[in-house]
């Protein structure tokens, strides 16, 4: 089965403080991403509604292993990074969007 890309939304617990994620988040995480982690691109969402999001375009090869490798990508650049803990991990998805014919 060959590798498909995938975006995962990581969902995050808003700080206890009230801060919002930093802009320069995405390129932290991507810095702190191992080369072979199969990320494309980073976005940051700092105040998408209630809960910031981190958008992650990966490679997988099903939907419910890339929604797992986005959840232990964020813990391994949230331990590499101990400022980011403030935004505790709430959950990964993939969003469904419909598609009209």
């Amino acid at each position: 089965m060959s590798e498909i890309i995938y975006l995962v939304h990581i969902h995050l617990v808003p700080h206890p403080a009230g801060m919002e994620l930093p802009g320069y988040t995405g390129a932290v995480i991507t810095a702190a991403l191992p080369i072979d982690a199969g990320v494309h691109h980073v976005s940051v969402h700092p105040s998408d509604g209630p809960n910031p999001v981190v958008g992650l375009y990966l490679e997988s090869r099903t939907l419910s292993r890339a929604e797992a490798l986005a959840r232990d990508l964020w813990e391994t650049v949230a331990d590499s990074h101990a400022w980011l803990r403030g935004w505790a991990f709430l959950r990964a998805e993939v969003p469904l969007i419909p598609v009209r014919h």
